[in-house]
């Protein structure tokens, strides 16, 4: 893992530990197993609101639909 994907799962980490101490709700997928993305993080808070990348747009599409 890159410093860069470092810094990107630490901030998302960050953000959902704020989300929950709000009180609010969200939904943290992590991509377990992949040749090139494996610890890649996206944080839905709604469709409209979304960190990070799983590193493929149609994965990414996917992840909201289902956390809607």
């Amino acid at each position: 893992m890159s410093s860069t994907d470092r810094n990107a799962s630490s901030s998302i980490a960050a953000l959902a530990s704020q989300l929950i101490e709000a009180g609010q709700t969200a939904v943290l997928a992590t991509l377990i197993s992949s040749p090139a993305h494996t610890g890649a993080k996206l944080l839905i808070q709604d469709p409209d609101n979304v960190t990070g990348d799983l590193g493929d747009a149609e994965l990414n599409a996917a992840v909201i639909r289902q956390a809607s």
